[in-house]
């Protein structure tokens, strides 16, 4: 996975509302955090259903994702995500 993510000249970030339940995305995260910062790796993040003042403000099951965690692994995610809600991004609303 880091191999992947380091030789990618572009890095798409899907969030979802489960998103921060997921061990493996905050790894992914933070990796891209790492390549975007050492490397000016573009970032482009995608809210599917969740809009960006949820990610940011961890509303919805966003936060209930970081209540029901631990308190530093929701502290691990706080900068990675705040990084890529602050990045203008795709908003996606399916009509089905």
């Amino acid at each position: 996975m880091a191999e992947a993510i380091e030789t990618s000249r572009i890095a798409v970030v899907v969030i979802l509302k489960n998103y921060t339940t997921s061990d493996w995305c905050l790894k992914v995260l933070e990796k891209i955090k790492e390549c975007k910062r050492e490397f000016n790796q573009k970032v482009v993040p995608i809210f599917y259903k969740v809009s960006q003042s949820e990610v940011l403000e961890r509303k919805g099951n966003i936060g209930e994702a970081h209540l029901n965690g631990l308190e530093d692994k929701a502290n691990r995610w706080r900068a990675p995500l705040k990084d890529v809600v602050d990045l203008a991004g795709l908003h996606l609303e399916p009509n089905w």
